[in-house]
């Protein structure tokens, strides 16, 4: 539910080609990196829905930053991001390691996509 809401804010934001591009990062790199770290097989999209949900939040969190007003929902946001992230607290085969990988590569990615939208 997550992927669909986020990801289709990205895509109508900066197209399918983003969209896609972010959710094989976070999701597919995420997993594959931690299978590669551990040894282990996971499962689970919380990579790929971080990403998606991080790229999302970049152009708000940077107004907020800089005091500027948006008309974003970040707190709502917020609470979706933290109950993705501790998934692997009620989930056995979900990882921390493909999570942290979706958030650095939606922060990356967003932060990226902003500086060149503004």
């Amino acid at each position: 539910m997550i992927t669909a809401i986020y990801g289709s804010l990205i895509e109508r934001r900066h197209g399918a080609v983003v969209l896609l591009a972010l959710a094989l990062i976070g999701g597919a790199g995420g997993l594959a990196l931690a299978g590669r770290a551990s040894g282990d097989v996971f499962m689970g999209g919380n990579g790929a829905a971080l990403a998606l949900l991080c790229a999302w939040a970049v152009p708000d969190l940077s107004r907020l930053l800089r005091k500027h007003d948006f008309d974003g929902d970040l707190i709502g946001t917020g609470v979706l991001a933290t109950v993705i992230a501790l998934m692997p607290l009620a989930a056995p085969r979900a990882s921390w390691v493909a999570a942290g990988v979706g958030a650095g590569a939606g922060l990356a990615l967003g932060f990226l996509l902003d500086r060149i939208h503004h």
